[in-house]
């Protein structure tokens, strides 16, 4: 894993942008190196398994939110999905191909503190086969 310091939004630019000549590249932003990548439904305690409190929202979501799943046969990972975006945690992670998205993401303080914040960066080299790269950018 390499890590990379970015100084500018310009320089942001440049450096995704030589890397967009890869595969597919995602982004992630989080406002402070304090945070690991660790989905919402497992911040609060990282070594518990949250699978039982997880499948039980999901079986809440089947019965309490019928209005808002449009098949009855709907998976349970389409399930999450529809999920996280009204509000619920789960496993999943938001990443997105938009390095300025993530940096908006990066730049987002939870306090008052003045810290950097980080970008992760995955290239995707094929489906299975990935590594992953580490982008750190400071306040701007």
């Amino acid at each position: 894993m390499e890590t990379h310091t970015i100084n500018s939004i310009s320089e942001l630019i440049n450096y995704t942008n030589w890397h967009a000549l890869m595969d597919v590249t995602l982004y992630r932003g989080q406002p402070s190196t304090k945070r690991n990548l660790l989905p919402g439904i497992a911040r609060k305690s990282p070594v518990t398994n949250s699978l039982v409190k997880e499948q039980e929202q999901l079986r809440q979501l089947r019965l309490l939110a019928g209005n808002l799943i449009e098949r009855p046969d709907v998976s349970d990972l389409e399930l999450m999905v529809l999920a996280q975006h009204h509000g619920l945690k789960t496993r999943l992670l938001d990443w997105t191909t938009n390095p300025l998205i993530a940096l908006w993401f990066a730049c987002q303080s939870d306090s008052a503190e003045n810290t950097d914040g980080w970008m992760y960066s995955l290239y995707t080299h094929g489906v299975c086969n990935c590594s992953g790269q580490l982008i750190l950018a400071t306040s701007l």
